[in-house]
Protein backbone atom coordinates (compact mmCIF):
# COMPACT_ATOMS: atom_id res chain seq x y z
CA UNK A 1 0.00 0.00 0.00
CA UNK A 2 1.36 3.37 -0.86
CA UNK A 3 2.34 5.97 2.13
CA UNK A 4 0.24 8.85 2.16
CA UNK A 5 1.34 12.50 2.75
CA UNK A 6 -0.06 15.53 2.56
CA UNK A 7 -2.25 14.74 -0.08
CA UNK A 8 -0.32 13.34 -2.58
CA UNK A 9 1.49 9.41 -2.70
CA UNK A 10 4.83 9.49 -1.89
CA UNK A 11 5.29 6.08 -2.42
CA UNK A 12 3.78 3.85 -5.56
CA UNK A 13 4.06 0.02 -5.29
CA UNK A 14 4.32 -0.08 -9.06
CA UNK A 15 3.76 -3.68 -9.41
CA UNK A 16 -0.37 -2.18 -8.76
CA UNK A 17 -0.27 0.83 -11.12
CA UNK A 18 1.07 1.93 -14.70
CA UNK A 19 1.54 5.12 -16.37
CA UNK A 20 -0.36 6.61 -18.35
CA UNK A 21 0.86 5.51 -21.81
CA UNK A 22 0.73 2.11 -20.98
CA UNK A 23 -2.33 2.41 -19.54
CA UNK A 24 -3.13 3.93 -23.44
CA UNK A 25 -1.74 0.51 -25.11
CA UNK A 26 -3.42 -1.55 -22.45
CA UNK A 27 -6.49 0.11 -22.95
CA UNK A 28 -5.74 0.22 -27.66
CA UNK A 29 -6.19 4.61 -27.36
CA UNK A 30 -3.98 6.81 -27.48
CA UNK A 31 -2.04 8.54 -24.30
CA UNK A 32 -4.32 11.99 -25.17
CA UNK A 33 -7.13 9.59 -25.14
CA UNK A 34 -6.58 8.51 -21.63
CA UNK A 35 -5.75 11.97 -20.46
CA UNK A 36 -9.28 13.27 -21.76
CA UNK A 37 -10.65 9.86 -19.74
CA UNK A 38 -8.67 11.38 -16.75
CA UNK A 39 -10.12 14.83 -16.99
CA UNK A 40 -13.43 13.94 -17.85
CA UNK A 41 -13.46 11.54 -14.56
CA UNK A 42 -13.72 8.61 -16.20
CA UNK A 43 -10.04 7.29 -15.34
CA UNK A 44 -8.88 6.84 -11.57
CA UNK A 45 -5.30 7.83 -11.62
CA UNK A 46 -2.90 8.85 -8.63
CA UNK A 47 -0.12 11.46 -8.69
CA UNK A 48 3.32 10.51 -7.05
CA UNK A 49 6.06 13.28 -7.51
CA UNK A 50 4.22 14.69 -10.34
CA UNK A 51 3.29 12.06 -12.18
CA UNK A 52 -0.19 10.03 -13.07
CA UNK A 53 -0.76 6.82 -12.44
CA UNK A 54 -3.03 4.56 -13.03
CA UNK A 55 -4.25 1.91 -11.44
CA UNK A 56 -3.60 -1.56 -12.85
CA UNK A 57 -7.44 -2.92 -11.98
CA UNK A 58 -8.93 0.10 -13.05
CA UNK A 59 -7.19 -0.75 -16.32
CA UNK A 60 -8.31 -3.74 -16.38
CA UNK A 61 -11.75 -3.33 -15.46
CA UNK A 62 -12.06 -1.03 -18.40
CA UNK A 63 -10.44 -4.15 -20.17
CA UNK A 64 -12.99 -6.19 -19.10
CA UNK A 65 -15.76 -3.82 -20.25
CA UNK A 66 -14.78 -3.27 -23.50
CA UNK A 67 -14.19 -7.04 -24.48
CA UNK A 68 -17.41 -7.36 -23.01
CA UNK A 69 -18.90 -4.47 -25.26
CA UNK A 70 -17.23 -6.39 -28.20
CA UNK A 71 -18.33 -9.65 -27.85
CA UNK A 72 -21.64 -8.22 -27.78
CA UNK A 73 -21.34 -6.60 -30.95
CA UNK A 74 -20.17 -9.16 -32.30
CA UNK A 75 -22.64 -11.54 -31.34
CA UNK A 76 -25.33 -9.47 -32.90
CA UNK A 77 -23.94 -8.77 -36.22
CA UNK A 78 -23.83 -12.72 -36.33
CA UNK A 79 -27.18 -13.12 -35.05
CA UNK A 80 -26.96 -13.59 -31.46
CA UNK A 81 -29.01 -11.35 -28.52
Amino acid sequence: MPNRGKGRLMAVDTGNYVTLADAGRRLGVTRSAVWKMVRLGRLATVEVDGRRYVPLSVVRDRMAKRRGQHERTWSREKGGR
